[in-house]
């Protein structure tokens, strides 16, 4: 370098010598992580649904046909009710409030 010569730093190589990004590939679309996120939330939604469902089924099947008394039910549901419902009133109004920002 002679006396009269700077030497930038602030620019990136790129700039100096006029490199361009690098060009997609024909028929290749970019990573996009939306459509997995809409997928996995739908999914857990799905999910929490189902286990409230299936708790209520199986505890009217404990009283019908596993001989349990109204008390052990009824105790196993305060326990088990309070904290699913909880999940699911969350994750569904998570689910429909990112699904109707986006829409």
């Amino acid at each position: 370098m002679s006396d009269n010569e700077t030497f930038n730093l602030t620019t990136k190589p790129s700039e100096k010598i006029g490199i361009l990004a690098p060009t997609p590939l024909p028929g290749i679309k970019p990573y996009d992580p939306t459509e997995d996120q809409e997928r996995i939330r739908g999914v857990i939604a799905l999910a929490l649904v189902g286990l409230l469902a299936a708790l209520a089924v199986i505890s009217l099947a404990m009283l019908q046909f596993g001989g349990a008394q109204v008390g052990d039910v009824k105790t196993l549901l305060d326990v088990l009710v309070g904290p699913i419902v909880g999940l699911v009133g969350t994750v569904t109004g998570f689910y429909f409030g990112q699904k109707s920002r986006s829409d």
